[in-house]
């Protein structure tokens, strides 16, 4: 107990001098900051330096502080040095590239282009990201590889292969071509150094075609490769006939092949034309066989004397033409034959100039312009007019005090109140504001007029109330009737104006389309004949209802007591006055129409219905054909496409028409007839001049420089 008490004083005694000393605290710190060691020390105790801790990738140095004697609270740091290694980089030959200094733990980069034939630098042989120690590093490759397409002959891709650098391809095998020998590939794949596209090669099989003649002797042999043609040979000639083809198709050869020729007998076309060159007959005919010619045309004012060519021994083709020799007969030059006679030498007077197809494409061109033709076709005016419209109709006459005008009974002149009478009659104030077209068909030869009078202006003859004359059967569209309800102002195909109402007999659209467009027709061809009293001129068309060998019957519109139209059947004896249908537009047709005319009167506004103007003359010769054709002469040259402006003719330039066309002053057609016996042009056309009537003249005599336009009617 007593040791116990002993050995506790003597601790309490080194506590209590322990306290009554200071002490100082000393830490160690290593590299990232931790504490290595820390412990307390009294002031001028020596301090006890630890061991500083390894670290790897780093050599300790020394500590930042030396000190012996503590006097103070103290932190003591560790200093360090990072490692560095030689990274030694190598080439594919183990060459030393270059040195590289590395700090440990970082990453090192080096690059060098190798170029190692059929191979690929793929990286480094050891790890660079994180540098540890001294390296030697050297370069990994791989072997290049390349791909080897085979295609067929028609580019379809057969087979693809990958193959390393230096390898060979394996090619497909079983390949074949019709007709063909496999004979390789035309790029080498043994020793692959690139990407290659490799294609089949081969060999056209050969096949021999020989030809023989007829009798079996070879004449060639030609080896030939599959699937293309022989060359050939020129077949033996044989005598009256022609090779046509060898018995095998030498082309796209596919096997051996004996060929022979293949002959038809030999035959020619022999054409026969007339003089005119218009082809007569055809014939084939075989080699040296004789043709046999056709029957030769009688041709007017010609006799036939031979053929040109002889055909009796025919060895090739042949256009044989008909040679005629002229009448001897001779015509006055106002008789038709003379022309027709001089017209035949050069054209087929028979030929039709237009069809009636071409025709109606003529009267196309004159319906397509009213404003430059005036024509119109009756019976497209349907429904109604407008009050404006007819007014204007009917005041675009304003010439009653351009002349003097006379009473027609007693020819004394019009005083001023009966002028106005004239102007009142046309009873422009009952017009009504929207005006119902009716219908009516012309029953006797009509004066149309510029008034609703038959008083005439300036002189009997040269009338100038006088705008035309209807004939009967032409179709009229009505407009308006007159103050004392004599006169209607109508609308015909190729004038307006007023006729009076004792002349036209009123009837529906339908009756007038029945009578305008039969199917059946029979046309005046005369200068007139007279049919039920009534006066009825050239070129007039009626409805033909029967016919017999000696007789026509037609429908022809008469007028009863209403005023209304009755259709008779009159039957007049065939004879020169008629023909069925509308004549064919040939020069006989056109001349023998004309010169039917030659010596009518001249007729201002066709008053005298013996007489006709110019215009009318040449309307009544062609409307025998189907042409609507404008009144006057101004309208006529205008016609679309077919009239022409010129400026004076000669006897030379005239020729550049053809007979037939219609010659133009500034108020006068003519109808060109063509040169005479002499040369000189002439002309047809029904005049004032002299006598008053249609006359012939030449050229010359009237005059071609006042000519300044030509209506083409072919």
């Amino acid at each position: 107990m007593k040791k116990i008490i002993w050995l506790s004083i003597i601790v309490f005694s080194l506590l209590s001098f322990s306290c009554s000393k200071k002490q100082y605290e000393v830490k160690f710190i290593g590299l990232n900051g931790e504490i290595i060691e820390s412990f307390k020390l009294f002031k001028d105790d020596e301090v006890n330096y630890p061991e500083a801790p390894t670290i790897e990738g780093y050599d300790f140095i020394k500590w930042d502080k030396e000190i012996k004697h503590i006097s103070e609270d103290t932190v003591i740091t560790a200093i360090y040095e990072i490692k560095t290694y030689n990274v030694n980089f190598y080439d594919e030959n183990d060459e030393l590239l270059e040195t590289l200094k590395v700090l440990y733990n970082s990453s090192v980069s080096y690059n060098h282009l190798f170029n190692v034939e059929g191979y690929s630098f793929i990286g480094w042989d050891k790890d660079l990201s994180h540098i540890t120690c001294d390296l030697d590093v050297k370069p990994l490759f791989s072997k290049k590889t390349f791909s080897v397409k085979f295609f067929d002959e028609a580019d379809i891709l057969i087979k693809e292969e990958i193959v390393e650098y230096g390898s060979s391809a394996t090619p497909p095998s079983d390949l074949s071509k019709e007709g063909h020998s496999f004979i390789g590939w035309d790029t080498e794949f043994t020793n692959v150094l690139a990407n290659l596209v490799v294609y089949p090669v081969f060999e056209p099989q050969k096949f021999t075609v020989n030809f023989y003649d007829e009798s079996g002797k070879l004449l060639k042999e030609e080896i030939v490769d599959y699937g293309t043609s022989a060359e050939g040979i020129s077949a033996p000639n044989k005598n009256g006939y022609k090779f046509v083809r060898w018995d095998e198709d030498i082309n796209n050869i596919t096997s051996n092949l004996d060929v022979y020729p293949i002959y038809e007998e030999l035959t020619f076309t022999v054409t026969f034309v007339d003089q005119y060159g218009d082809v007569l007959k055809v014939e084939e005919v075989k080699f040296k066989q004789s043709a046999t010619a056709p029957d030769a045309p009688v041709l007017d004012y010609y006799n036939f004397n031979k053929w040109d060519l002889d055909f009796s021994e025919v060895m090739n083709n042949m256009t044989v033409k008909a040679i005629y020799t002229k009448e001897q007969q001779t015509y006055s030059i106002s008789n038709v034959n003379y022309w027709l006679q001089i017209l035949s030498s050069k054209y087929n007077i028979n030929k039709t100039i237009l069809t009636p197809s071409e025709i109606n494409n003529y009267n196309d061109k004159i319906l397509s312009d009213y404003a430059k033709t005036e024509v119109m076709d009756v019976l497209s005016i349907t429904g109604t007019k407008t009050q404006s419209y007819v007014k204007n109709l009917i005041t675009s006459y304003a010439n009653i005090n351009k002349y003097t005008i006379y009473n027609d009974s007693t020819k004394v002149a019009l005083t001023t109140s009966e002028k106005d009478t004239i102007l009142s009659n046309r009873n422009l104030t009952s017009v009504p504001s929207t005006v119902t077209v009716k219908y009516g068909i012309i029953s006797d030869f009509a004066w149309l007029r510029s008034y609703p009078t038959n008083h005439y202006s300036n002189n009997y003859s040269m009338d100038r109330f006088q705008e035309t004359s209807l004939n009967v059967g032409e179709g009229v569209a009505i407009y308006h009737e007159s103050l004392d309800k004599q006169w209607y102002f109508v609308q015909a195909e190729n004038y307006n104006g007023w006729i009076e109402k004792k002349y036209v007999a009123e009837c529906s659209y339908d009756e007038l389309e029945a009578f305008l467009k039969p199917q059946n027709s029979l046309l005046v061809i005369s200068d007139y004949v007279t049919l039920e009293s009534s006066h009825v001129r050239m070129g007039q068309v009626f409805p033909l209802v029967s016919k017999t060998l000696d007789s026509y019957t037609m429908k022809f519109p008469t007028r009863n007591s209403d005023g209304k139209l009755v259709l008779k059947d009159l039957t007049v004896a065939k004879s020169n006055d008629y023909h069925e249908g509308y004549l064919d537009y040939t020069y006989y047709n056109v001349f023998n129409q004309a010169f039917k005319l030659l010596g009518i009167d001249y007729s201002w506004g066709d008053k005298d219905k013996l007489g006709r103007d110019c215009s009318s003359t040449m309307n009544a010769i062609y409307k025998c054909f189907g042409f609507m054709m404008p009144r006057n002469t101004s309208n006529q040259v205008a016609i679309p496409t077919y009239g022409s402006k010129v400026s004076g003719l000669t006897n030379a330039t005239v020729r550049n028409y053809k007979p037939g066309s219609l010659i133009f002053t500034s108020s006068h057609v003519m109808l060109y007839l063509g040169e005479n016996e002499s040369g000189i042009a002439y002309l047809l056309h029904n005049t004032t001049s002299g006598n008053g009537e249609c006359i012939l003249q030449s050229l010359n005599d009237y005059g071609g420089s006042r000519i300044n336009g030509v209506l083409k009617l072919q």
